[in-house]
């Protein structure tokens, strides 16, 4: 029987998870409808319709489709066809079951809604993931909280329904993967099974890490055992099984469809501008082999990279001092992060993936950011002696400072720029590239009956009662009110045609601007746009405006 103090400290420490737990869940609830519509979004929704529509005929018969999906392509036809919808499957449903009558409002909310939740179930599984490296109570908790109170990666965790959900996706992935090295169990493998399924099929690119993690799984103990290989080779047959069954486009060709999803995201092309060090570039052309790290350097609080580095320095220094032995222990379980890691890391340098909106394609390696940091905390506290309390103290503060930060900045916590090595380079990188901040820009204008030009139509989706009086328009030169740039330095504002209204700052910095029409002299016509991008009446603009 445990001593009673014991168990009076246990229930304390439950008592204390449970309590961050149900504060970040409650405040996820309550803020979610706080942030605009990201512009991929809709493209995200129709590469499910699209899907949805092909599933559905397969079953039913073209002649039932439902009217509201006619309009949508035939999914071999589809452009965006292998971009992975398995884990959209309950927002999609979700629409169908509501005889696909929800409003755009609705729908957007709900994604916004369920990406939040799957964040909220990968702060779970990161809990896990410190105690399966043996951090304890405190450093698991810690973990936790960077892992939950980074800016740019909290705001994108209610709207960015790619990149935040692979993360989330990658976290339980690799929960899993940890779980399965440490022991194995069919729990564990089945974990790792349907996780790894919906991380690869949102993004192939979850296969490099768990490939590395498979290897130091089948040599863990420094040799190859066939019993070890039999594990993962189910394990993998299962995975495949379930990756192909969420792939509709896969049904009737694995083999190309997966080799096609490879050739087409290692080698992706957009035509969508990038800023990087003063200079627009283009996603296509090849950025500085360092760019992820600056980007990353630039927009996440220093302590968190200022304690990743101690914490890989640390490691390493283990290792290459022998202190680490490569056997069945809770060492191997961080050389395998680290080797994840650094893998990752050395492919961007080396093969220059196609990257744009500075770090995002690769947000999952913040899970490893966390891990490290919480490590560095750790062992710089161990080895500080009797200053061990100034290290504690300095990690304390700046979580303090972050989630001030956050309250203070919301719902714009996508802007933040880390205050101790940010430059002017941040000047000339995109501070709202998702346009989540034009809704609240709209809210701000008085006038009725307005022709608007957005960054994205998509802005306008939130339609509902109250808002019909904006329109979205086609034509950026004769709209009444525009979107403005303020991603770069000396961007043309075109301030003969227009005065700017309203702008959103955040710590002094431009994040967005909506500037009125003042003259109409070379405006001839005024287009409308509907929900679905088809022009539809359109009328002169008289002399007088």
């Amino acid at each position: 029987m445990q001593p009673l103090t014991y168990l009076k400290n246990d229930r304390a420490r439950k008592i204390i998870l449970l309590i961050i737990y149900a504060t970040f869940f409650v405040w996820g609830i309550c803020v979610y409808k706080d942030y605009g519509i990201s512009t991929d979004e809709k493209v995200q929704r129709d590469h499910g319709l699209v899907n949805f529509k092909y599933v559905y005929e397969l079953i039913n018969g073209e002649e039932n489709t439902p009217e509201y999906l006619k309009d949508y392509e035939k999914l071999g036809d589809y452009g965006g066809r292998y971009y992975g919808v398995g884990i959209k499957i309950p927002l999609i449903l979700t629409e169908y079951l509501n005889g696909f009558q929800m409003t755009n409002q609705q729908i957007y909310y709900m994604n916004h809604l369920y990406t939040f939740l799957l964040f909220f179930a990968a702060s779970v599984f990161v809990y896990k993931i410190g105690r399966k490296l043996g951090l304890g109570y405190k450093y698991s908790v810690l973990l936790v909280l960077l892992f939950i109170i980074c800016p740019r990666i909290l705001a994108d965790s209610f709207y960015n329904i790619k990149d935040s959900v692979f993360l989330s996706l990658f976290t339980i992935m690799i929960y899993y993967g940890l779980a399965v090295m440490s022991e194995f169990k069919v729990k564990n493998a089945a974990g790792l099974a349907v996780s790894a399924a919906f991380c690869l099929n949102t993004r192939i690119v979850g296969a490099l890490p768990l490939f590395i993690l498979c290897i130091a799984y089948l040599f863990k103990d420094g040799k190859f055992e066939s019993k070890r290989f039999l594990h993962i080779f189910m394990t993998g047959v299962i995975s495949f099984g379930l990756y192909i069954l969420i792939s509709p486009a896969a049904w009737s060709d694995p083999a190309g469809y997966i080799h096609n999803t490879v050739s087409v995201f290692s080698n992706y092309e957009a035509n969508s501008g990038t800023i990087t060090l003063g200079k627009s570039v283009y996603a296509y052309d090849k950025l500085p082999w360092y760019y992820t790290i600056l980007c990353i350097w630039l927009t996440m609080p220093g302590f968190y990279l200022i304690f990743c580095v101690a914490g890989i320095v640390s490691v390493v220094k283990q290792i290459c001092t022998g202190n680490i032995k490569i056997n069945l222990t809770r060492n191997i379980l961080v050389i395998t992060l680290l080797v994840q890691f650094s893998v990752v890391m050395i492919y961007d340098a080396v093969m220059k993936p196609i990257k744009y909106n500075m770090w995002r394609h690769f947000y999952f390696i913040f899970l490893f950011i966390v891990i490290f940091a919480v490590i560095g905390i750790r062992n710089l506290a161990d080895s500080a002696g009797k200053y061990r309390s100034v290290i504690t103290a300095w990690a304390g503060f700046a979580v303090m400072l972050t989630v001030i930060w956050n309250v203070r900045n919301h719902p714009y916590e996508f802007a933040y720029y880390n205050p101790l090595f940010a430059t002017d380079t941040e000047d000339n990188m995109r501070h709202d590239y998702w346009g989540v901040s034009d809704h609240d820009l709209l809210k701000r204008v008085d006038d009725n009956d307005i022709n608007v030009y957005p960054r994205s139509s998509v802005s306008m989706f939130f339609g509902e009662e109250g808002w019909e009086r904006f329109h979205a328009g086609s034509e950026q030169y004769c709209a009444e009110y525009k979107f403005e740039r303020t991603d770069m330095k000396g961007a043309e504002r075109w301030e003969i045609l227009y005065k700017e209204e309203e702008v959103t700052e955040v710590d002094g910095r431009r994040v967005s601007a909506i500037s009125k029409r003042i003259n109409y002299d070379n405006c001839l016509f005024k287009y409308v746009v509907d929900g679905k991008g088809v022009r539809g009446g359109y009328w002169k603009i008289t002399d007088q405006g």
